[in-house]
């Protein structure tokens, strides 16, 4: 289809971080559909992981002893209790402003000796290699992508018998760590977090484990949501990483649009019409939530969560005769959406913003250009690196002049999404 008869031709693109693990780096599982769990049963898979997943529990301990983290970055677990804050944390004063969540170093290293174990949380936002893997395992997965650490001391068990409501990736680092997982209780099949969820499984309702196994540096343990789970470290100390893949079901962003479309009240308004009334209604939203209304809120609300490993350059010299390449970063692609180029023409920096427009989605913002503009960047986005103004303008599929072409390049290097120079 054309960009004058109003719609645009689709177009994707994953550009992934090289230096940065993959998905099937961390377990046997190389891609799943948007919503299902990763598999049925948990798998132990032994020496799948390589060292170069730079996550280095001792560069973690570093940030956080002495670069005064603030909670909830990190908290403390012990014998299924999470340790209060207050006893972790210290006041200090920032300009005219008073924190009460700095790290107390010391407090924290009294707990580990006491037994507790340090939680990471969100590393994908403090630290820069598990931002990278965070971004590649998004791109593969649909999913939004949580990277939490426990480092946990000798002789310790930290959270309590527990199931996930999402997938969850187990990477051991150091140490060893002893794990056990069961099959899902009735109430625990594929659940979704709703109000006070759903009570935690009890040690007397589970039968014999599904795996009882002890991970060594190198192991990962795939664990879909609703399994139950308890580990506990051994003789020695034990460093894992967790992949959380977060389970962004369709349900739950239907029930998201119809919020914030309605106010909550569309279904219920239905009750006070007769039945051809409801039909109507149901009809209609049915025509306004179709699969790419769903798509498209899929999309936004995953790249929303993750971190910002595409960035501006601080400096952006354009050379027009100078190779360009995609840079590694969030999902790119193409948005029609009338409604939201609307709202987003007035805050973006695009050079276009009228009604006949096309967007470019770059995870954390658009960029919107004329429609003319939309089957030349369908193209741009199945380019092969590298490319030129001068390659582009020539190749056929799109009507921009080479002013046009540059333009468009421009901005996009302005913005980060395309670079001089190798990767």
């Amino acid at each position: 289809m054309t960009a004058s008869s109003g719609t645009f031709p689709p177009a994707t693109r994953r550009e992934f971080h090289a230096e940065a693990p993959r998905l099937a780096d961390l377990s046997d599982q190389r891609g799943v559909v948007p919503g299902e769990p990763l598999g049925t049963t948990p798998r132990h898979l032994r020496g799948i992981v390589e060292p170069t997943h730079r996550a280095d529990p001792d560069v973690w301990w570093e940030d956080l002893l002495h670069r005064s983290q603030r909670a909830p970055s990190f908290r403390m677990v012990r014998d299924g209790a999470v340790l209060p804050r207050n006893l972790l944390c210290r006041r200090a004063g920032v300009g005219h402003q008073q924190l009460d969540d700095l790290v107390e170093p010391n407090r924290v290293l009294q707990a580990y000796e006491n037994g507790a174990s340090l939680v990471l949380q969100g590393l994908q936002h403090s630290d820069p290699a598990m931002a990278k893997l965070s971004t590649n395992l998004a791109l593969e997965l649909n999913q939004p992508i949580q990277l939490n650490a426990y480092l946990s001391p000798s002789s310790a068990r930290g959270l309590d018998l527990h199931f996930d409501y999402h997938d969850v990736i187990v990477v051991q680092l150091t140490g060893s760590k002893a794990w056990r997982t069961w099959h899902p209780l009735e109430r625990s099949r594929l659940p979704q977090k709703r109000g006070a969820g759903i009570p935690r499984p009890q040690w007397d309702e589970l039968s014999d484990p599904l795996i009882e196994a002890v991970l060594k540096p190198g192991d990962a343990l795939v664990i879909p949501r609703g399994h139950p789970h308890a580990a506990s470290t051994n003789d020695d100390e034990s460093a894992h990483l967790t992949v959380g893949v977060m389970s962004l079901t369709w349900q739950a962003l239907f029930a998201q649009l119809l919020r914030s479309s309605t106010g909550g009240s569309a279904l219920a308004a239905t009750a006070s019409f007769d039945a051809d009334g409801r039909l109507d209604a149901l009809k209609s939203l049915d025509s306004q939530f179709n699969k790419d209304v769903l798509q498209r809120a899929h999309r936004l609300e995953v790249w929303k969560r993750q971190p910002r490993t595409r960035l501006r350059p601080r400096r952006a010299v354009f050379a027009p005769e100078a190779p360009l390449r995609f840079t590694p970063g969030p999902l790119l692609w193409l948005d029609h959406d009338r409604r939201a180029l609307k709202a987003s023409a007035a805050v973006n920096a695009g050079p276009g913003g009228d009604e006949a427009s096309v967007s470019l989605q770059l995870g954390d913002m658009a960029l919107t250009f004329p429609s003319e503009a939309a089957p030349f960047l369908a193209l741009l986005l199945n380019e092969d690196a590298p490319f030129t103004v001068r390659s582009l303008a020539d190749a056929p599929g799109h009507d921009l002049d080479d002013a046009s072409v540059q333009t468009v390049l421009t901005a996009l290097h302005r913005e980060g999404v395309v670079a001089h120079g190798p990767l």
